[in-house]
């Protein structure tokens, strides 16, 4: 379900840019506004659902850590090296 949203006080140069884009692309200015705003809440999803994940993945470095003994190595240079060849 759709909901109306208004915005006050949008700067000009905002709203320069929105009909600029309007008129490349062939949409209105509710278009182009609403596409910039579901990309930005996108965004803000997944860098939330990051942050969710990194105690998780700090925990799973953890226990991959110490069932082999301590730090592991870097693979950069094992990576690169295959890729040389």
């Amino acid at each position: 379900m759709s909901r109306q949203l208004t915005v006050r006080d949008v700067p000009e140069d905002v709203i320069r840019v929105l009909r600029k884009r309007a008129k490349e692309s062939g949409r209105s200015m509710n278009a182009v506004a609403r596409a910039a705003l579901e990309e930005y809440a996108e965004r803000e999803a997944w860098q939330e659902r990051l942050r969710d994940q990194l105690p998780k993945m700090d925990e799973l470095r953890e226990r991959i850590r110490r069932a082999h003994g301590g730090d592991l190595s870097d693979s950069t240079d094992l990576i690169r090296e295959d890729r040389d060849r």
